[in-house]
């Protein structure tokens, strides 16, 4: 069984974003997105309760008052040559004197396995009263919280469907959505942001270690 990523996110929450001045000209001009990189614009809106650039490579960013967001599904191999770390921090070097206060680096993941539903189950859940009687549970959701220095990850499994590309139709899947989370500590905050920005790479190992150790167990049991 090995997990897929269908998403690799930042978002950088801070107290008055301008969504205004989100354009593709301005990402370009303060090399936030360079016109070295040859990306070609899809779509982009700005309005004042928001705005969004979305490139031909599927990178979207998007900006809100209380939210800078930048996302790639360019990811299936991994996020390693993603750029969503680098665009987010030139932003925030860029608009230093927002007052930035966390950061979430995020993983949207699909596990193929047959009955996902089963697996939640037998994995997570105790027979009782909850699972049996008139009316039969047929699945689960679970969120596993963990303590990070800083921070903490939110660990989020469902089971759902999902279609790849080596096949039509829908396979039974387990959805996992990890949000790396890290509070500011200081004000100004650019530097502390771009710092937790840096660790993304390092949060996907320990995504990636977690997501093994939770599947190893759950095969055990499943046999």
């Amino acid at each position: 069984m090995t997990p897929t990523l269908l998403q690799f996110s930042a978002v950088v929450a801070g107290q008055a974003h301008n969504p205004t001045i989100l354009n593709p000209d301005f990402l370009a001009a303060e090399g936030i997105v360079p016109k070295s990189w040859d990306w070609e614009v899809d779509d982009t809106l700005t309005t004042p309760p928001f705005a969004v650039v979305r490139y031909k490579n599927g990178v979207t960013v998007t900006v809100e008052p209380f939210k800078l967001q930048v996302m790639d599904p360019n990811v299936e191999d991994g996020p390693e040559r993603s750029k969503v770390d680098q665009i987010a921090s030139a932003y925030v070097k860029t608009l230093k004197y927002v007052h930035y206060t966390g950061v979430g680096n995020n993983f949207q993941t699909v596990l193929r396995i047959d009955s996902p539903e089963r697996f939640l189950k037998s994995l997570f859940l105790k027979e009782g009263p909850w699972s049996s009687g008139e009316r039969a549970l047929d699945t689960i959701g679970i969120k596993l919280v963990y303590s990070l220095k800083p921070g903490k990850l939110t660990l989020a499994i469902d089971s759902g469907t999902a279609t790849f590309q080596d096949q039509e139709n829908q396979q039974p899947v387990l959805l996992l959505s990890a949000n790396f989370n890290r509070d500011c500590t200081q004000q100004p905050s650019f530097e502390e942001i771009c710092q937790y920005l840096g660790y993304a790479m390092q949060d996907w190992t320990l995504h990636q270690s977690l997501l093994n150790d939770i599947m190893e167990t759950g095969h055990a049991r499943s046999n």
